[in-house]
């Protein structure tokens, strides 16, 4: 490097050294210098809101549990209301949404004795009202994974995923269906193995179809077969032949 490649060097770095230390101090000085009583008060109001936020908590607890009371008891009915949904309405102004989390956190989370709830349940008295409503509608085994340190929002993000696992589980269980009932006609309607694809003329020629057997009254219940025969009465019911499907209890030895 020659001696004005280096002097030119030399002259960059001081350059871009002098503006960015003339950008800090422009940055120091658009900065706003508040003293230690403004600090102070500051430190004190967050600590005040906090409290207020824990107080307003506690209250939407306390309007859950009279409201739970007057709904258990009926008491609406002495001024005249239909329902509790109408009472919190016209005196409070709340929305029928609002008023069933009030009474459905109770019934989910309270302690009752006597039929009056006293409290909640010791696993669910440190969350707050906010914390709780997203667990509403969270299986046991799914509010165990929530945690009191949690914020509202980690909540409903982990509800969230928690719906988006429901739904795909049904929407498995929903093909596992269909595929067994497709499997049961298949078997019965004796499909060749060459099927066209014209099910149609297949069903024309046949007068039943069989779905499932069972060896009591007690699995006549059973969800899966339900969801069998259900799922056989819809692509029944479908067909462009003018078909409609009834369905026929035999006995058989």
């Amino acid at each position: 490097m020659s001696k004005k490649q280096e002097e030119f060097k030399e002259m960059k770095e001081t350059v871009v050294e002098k503006v960015t230390n003339e950008l800090v101090k422009a940055n120091q000085k658009s900065l706003p210098v508040f003293t230690k009583e403004e600090k102070t008060l500051y430190r004190r109001l967050l600590k005040g809101i906090d409290s207020d936020i824990t107080k307003v908590q506690k209250s939407y607890l306390d309007i859950a549990f009279k409201l739970h009371q007057i709904y258990n008891s009926k008491l609406y009915e002495i001024d005249g209301f239909k329902n509790i949904y109408d009472l919190a309405k016209t005196k409070y102004g709340l929305a029928r949404g609002t008023c069933s989390d009030y009474i459905n956190i109770i019934e989910k989370f309270g302690y009752f004795e006597n039929g009056v709830c006293m409290s909640l349940l010791p696993e669910f008295k440190d969350f707050s009202f906010s914390q709780l409503i997203p667990m509403l509608s969270m299986t046991e085994e799914q509010r165990k994974l929530i945690s009191v340190n949690m914020t509202v929002r980690e909540i409903k993000e982990m509800k969230r995923q928690f719906e988006d696992s429901n739904t795909l589980i049904a929407e498995q269980e929903e093909l596992q269906a269909e595929n067994k009932a497709s499997a049961y006609v298949q078997e019965e309607l004796d499909i060749p193995e060459s099927y066209d694809g014209d099910i149609d003329g297949i069903i024309q020629n046949s007068h039943s179809a069989f779905l499932a057997s069972v060896d009591s009254l007690e699995d006549l219940s059973r969800d899966d077969l339900r969801n069998v025969i259900e799922t056989a009465l819809k692509d029944f019911r479908k067909n462009k032949k003018g078909i409609v499907p009834r369905l026929a209890i035999s006995l058989v030895w």
